[in-house]
């Protein structure tokens, strides 16, 4: 048995081991279990005083063995507290050395975090240098889809880019140009339009987006070398090579029933995702036709001045603005779909139709042609191809009155409204007499510049018969330039 478990009850001097034994000489009680064993032997009888001071030993014995026991107890408490002040003393140094282990840990993960960091922006800057990744929150993976249809822009002559720098030598710029000018953040610093007003001649302001110089180029750049090479539909007459105001009002010469229709908000309602459409369905890869679509659509700012500092805020989706070069090449790519239902209905209904713009012709020789039937079919198609009719610019014109398509009346022959060349007579005389400070046309900015673009356009209408009417507005202008001139250096 342990030492420490040794009882007098059943020790036995003969039988213990020399441990055993050596550690009971310690004990209280060993003299008393010695006594015994003797006694029990033979070996010694006590006499009655012996006997007595026998009984007042054992008493004082049972004591000590109390206070021993006691004693043996309070030395195990403190054994027992000593380790656990050592087991305590250990487990925080252990915790301390987890502690700074952790910490050293951390740091190098930290750091090996930092590295990797750093490796992955100089690995992402090395391959975006020569790519534009970001133009705005309405495409962010666009510029992952870099698949080119080279087929379909070999079929059109189109120039084929395949990648940033491709198309930065196709527009005679640079990366850093052309990420800066398709760049369009819903709030940034940047703005690359100057946005102003003009009259309507219907009443009310048209917002006009004039590009930066830098994007104008870009987007000249667009449309000689993209867009004016595309074949448009035979009834698109604006803004086309080769066709204009009178090339849209020559089908309807003479017809017993003329209809105008105009399309409401029409660039602003050709949204990015449109523009966007448009490049991609000619076989550029979606990364390019992201960036072609952004440097030709802006959205509706509102400026922010903070401190001094200006901020644009881009309101809704970006759109078509009016006043980039772009814009009307653009619309009439859009708007292909668009003319060719629009020529299947008018043929279905006896009816013949051109486009310019946003204005949109029927005519029919035949007086009894149901009208009604055609503007229900053609407000269904033009909100198919999300567009809106205008309601309140409808207008059915029959034989007898006054027919206008886009400015030219069409009644026997193209000519011009002899109520508006009455007009613009009125005005070059009170320009020839009074000088531009009284005289206006049309609630135009450039008085002058208005004034030689009307000749022009009646010089264009009437032929020859208009030649002299745009030889008297070029020298009657002329004259008003130079003394303008002379008024503002005096």
């Amino acid at each position: 048995m342990a030492n420490k478990d040794l009882d007098p009850r059943t020790f036995s001097i003969a039988t213990a081991t020399r441990s055993e034994l050596y550690a009971a000489r310690r004990k209280p009680w060993f003299q008393q279990v010695l006594r015994n064993e003797v006694t029990s032997k033979g070996f010694w009888q006590p006499s009655n005083n012996e006997k007595e001071d026998e009984e007042k030993l054992k008493k004082i014995n049972e004591e000590l063995s109390e206070v021993y026991a006691q004693l043996d107890m309070l030395q195990d408490e403190e054994a027992q507290q000593k380790a656990l002040q050592r087991a305590k003393a250990e487990h925080k140094r252990r915790h301390e050395k987890r502690l700074m282990d952790s910490k050293a840990n951390r740091t190098i993960r930290k750091l090996q975090r930092l590295k990797a960091k750093r490796e992955r922006a100089a690995e992402w800057q090395e391959k975006t240098k020569d790519r534009i990744v970001f133009c705005s929150e309405q495409d962010v993976w666009s510029w992952t889809k870099r698949t080119t249809d080279t087929k379909r822009l070999e079929q059109q002559g189109l120039p084929l880019v395949y990648d940033e720098l491709q198309l930065c030598k196709l527009l005679n710029s640079n990366i850093a140009q052309l990420r800066l000018l398709s760049y369009s953040a819903k709030l940034s610093k940047t703005f690359h339009y100057h946005n102003f007003s003009v009259p309507k001649k219907s009443g009310g302001k048209r917002t006009i987006s004039a590009p930066s110089p830098a994007l104008k180029a870009v987007q000249k750049q667009i449309l000689e070398k993209i867009l004016t090479p595309l074949s448009l539909h035979e009834a698109a007459h604006g803004f086309v090579t080769s066709r204009s105001i009178a090339s849209n009002a020559a089908p309807h010469i003479g017809a017993q029933i003329v209809i105008n229709m105009d399309l409401k908000d029409f660039f602003p309602s050709i949204s990015y995702r449109r523009v966007r459409g448009v490049f991609h369905r000619l076989g550029y890869s979606e990364s390019i036709s992201m960036i072609l679509a952004h440097l030709c659509t802006e959205a509706r700012v509102h400026t922010i001045d903070d401190n001094g500092e200006k901020w644009f805020l881009r309101v809704g989706e970006h759109a078509l603005p009016q006043g980039a070069p772009t814009s009307p090449a653009i619309s009439n790519l859009v708007c292909r779909r668009l003319d060719a239902r629009m020529e299947g209905l008018a043929n279905k209904q006896g009816f013949r139709y051109t486009r310019y713009a946003d204005d949109l012709t029927f005519s029919s020789h035949n007086k009894d042609a149901s009208v009604g039937a055609l503007l229900s079919a053609v407000r269904k198609i033009v909100a198919a191809e999300d567009f809106v009719v205008h309601p309140k610019k409808t207008r059915v014109m029959r034989r007898g009155s006054c027919q206008e398509v886009t400015g030219v009346v069409v009644n026997e022959k193209s000519n011009v409204s002899k109520k508006r060349l009455k007009k613009f007579r009125a005005f070059l005389h009170n320009l020839e007499q009074n000088g531009l400070g009284k005289a206006s046309w049309e609630d135009s900015r450039d008085t002058l510049a208005a004034a030689e673009g009307f000749a022009s356009f009646v010089y264009m209408v009437k032929g020859e018969d208009g030649k002299q009417l745009l030889a008297e507005t070029k020298r009657i202008v002329a004259a008003a330039r130079t003394q303008k001139i002379k008024n503002s250096e005096k």
